[in-house]
C-alpha cells in the first residue's frame, strides 16, 4: 500500500539512476500542506538526502481525516457519481431508491467499490474498510 506523505513545500527528490522510478502522486492541498501519495520505500530515500529546513516533511499512518478534504479524494467521489449517473437520471435513482430496486442497488455496489480500490491505491482510505451494510425496509420498521 502506498504511504501518505506531507510538506509545506516541494521535497529534494532521491537520486533514481538505474532504478525504476519513484512514481509520485499529488493528492492535493489543505491547511497549507501539500500530500503525496508515494511508493512504500520513497519514504525512507527522501529522508537519506538532505532537505533543506521549512519543508517540514512528514509522513502519515493515519491521514484518514484529512483525505476528504484533498482534491484527488472528491475527484474520485465525482467519478462515482458521474458513473451511476451515466446509468440513471436523478429522477430514475430517486425512484429506485423508492422501490428498492436490486439492479440499482448492484449497479452503485459497483461504482462505490470502484472508488474504493482507487482510494485504497492511493492510500486514501485503509484496504480493510468494508463497506456500510444498508439496512433494508423490513430492517428499518418497527416491529
Amino acid at each position: 500500500m502506498p504511504k501518505i506523505i506531507s510538506t509545506l513545500f516541494p521535497p529534494a527528490m532521491p537520486e533514481q539512476a538505474g532504478e525504476e522510478p519513484f512514481v509520485v502522486e499529488t493528492l492535493g492541498e489543505t491547511e497549507g500542506r501539500t500530500y503525496y501519495s508515494v511508493p512504500d520505500d520513497f519514504y525512507d530515500a527522501v529522508m537519506k538526502v538532505s532537505q533543506e529546513d521549512g519543508v517540514g516533511l512528514e509522513s502519515h499512518t493515519e491521514v484518514f481525516t484529512v483525505c476528504k478534504e484533498l482534491s484527488v479524494y472528491k475527484q474520485i467521489n465525482s467519478e462515482v457519481v458521474a458513473k451511476i449517473r451515466d446509468q440513471y437520471s436523478l429522477d430514475e435513482e430517486l425512484k429506485a431508491i423508492r422501490t428498492s430496486d436490486p439492479a440499482y442497488a448492484t449497479y452503485v455496489e459497483k461504482c462505490v467499490a470502484y472508488g474504493n480500490t482507487k482510494k485504497v491505491d492511493l492510500g486514501l482510505k485503509p484496504a480493510s474498510v468494508k463497506p456500510k451494510k444498508k439496512k433494508t425496509k423490513a430492517e428499518n420498521s418497527p416491529a
